[in-house]
């Protein structure tokens, strides 16, 4: 069951269509929307200058650049909120609601630092995590994904105003993929068929994919499987190209990242496919 959705809020071009996506997991499940927006910390942000500066002069003229970048972060913050208010108002989610599980809701959360820090910190008291891709979410979105230990949630190109008619998994025996079919489990049970696909380059996915269909068939939903001929390159436009195909999708799958560098930089599977898919997509790690 998904009870507590964080949708990345920044007060920017692209809020709403996070909103509306973590909006429309969250009337599935009568949960309780978390809007978070973190704000430039001007103390951080202040201290790190001192440290790099070596005259008075730069010193003054840090310290009134410093004071535009917190009024804008003010103002950003704001925006974001004011933002937040008026989505919930238009859609009817009540924002002052008494504690009522069993009920629509959302709730404003405002913290100072990196985004990087504080997602996975909020994302870890969640049942789902929603941010929108775009260049500048990039840290954002392999926080929320490796360091929460929750499923993320990337909207699609169009605005995702219902909920999902189709679960497509994109499915390989790993662990990550597991925890990916796992975590969707409570939307895939509302789904009206699921699609399990695999790009099939050894012979135990077969089996593999025939004892997950069986499985998901125990939760009294549709269940088919599509295996596509596909080495590891052609395995992300293959999956893609197949989930396109289906009324309202949401593809699901493993999310996986190098482990040194995972901060930053997903593996090539996952990297393909957060940005370049124009579906939806529930990934897990």
């Amino acid at each position: 069951m998904i009870k507590t959705v964080l949708v990345r809020s920044t007060g920017l071009e692209g809020d709403e269509a996070v909103s509306l996506a973590g909006l429309a997991i969250a009337r599935m499940f009568d949960a309780h929307m978390a809007f978070l927006h973190v704000s430039v910390d001007p103390v951080q942000v202040w201290e790190l200058t001192m440290a790099s500066l070596d005259s008075d002069g730069a010193r003054v003229m840090a310290g009134d650049w410093l004071t535009r970048l917190e009024t804008e972060a003010q103002v950003q913050q704001d925006n974001a909120h004011r933002a937040m208010e008026g989505f919930c108002e238009k859609q009817g989610v009540p924002t002052r609601p008494g504690f009522d599980p069993s009920r629509l809701s959302a709730s404003w959360h405002s913290e100072k630092g990196s985004e990087i820090e504080w997602f996975p910190i909020y994302g870890r008291e969640s049942d789902l995590i929603v941010v929108g891709r775009s260049a500048a979410a990039a840290g954002v979105l392999s926080a929320a994904l490796f360091d929460s230990g929750r499923p993320l949630l990337i909207p699609g190109s169009a605005p995702m105003v219902s909920q999902p008619e189709t679960a497509v998994i994109a499915w390989k025996s790993t662990r990550e993929a597991a925890r990916a079919v796992a975590a969707a489990t409570p939307i895939l049970e509302k789904c009206k068929r699921i699609v399990v696909l695999t790009a099939i380059e050894e012979k135990n996915e077969t089996g593999s994919t025939d004892r997950l269909v069986v499985a998901l068939r125990r939760h009294g939903v549709p269940v088919e499987a599509e295996r596509l001929r596909a080495n590891d390159a052609e395995a992300v436009d293959a999956i893609l190209s197949a989930a396109r195909g289906l009324p309202s999708p949401l593809l699901v799958m493993g999310g996986y990242g190098h482990s040194r560098m995972r901060e930053i930089v997903f593996g090539g599977f996952t990297e393909r496919v957060i940005r370049g898919a124009d579906l939806p997509v529930l990934i897990a790690h």
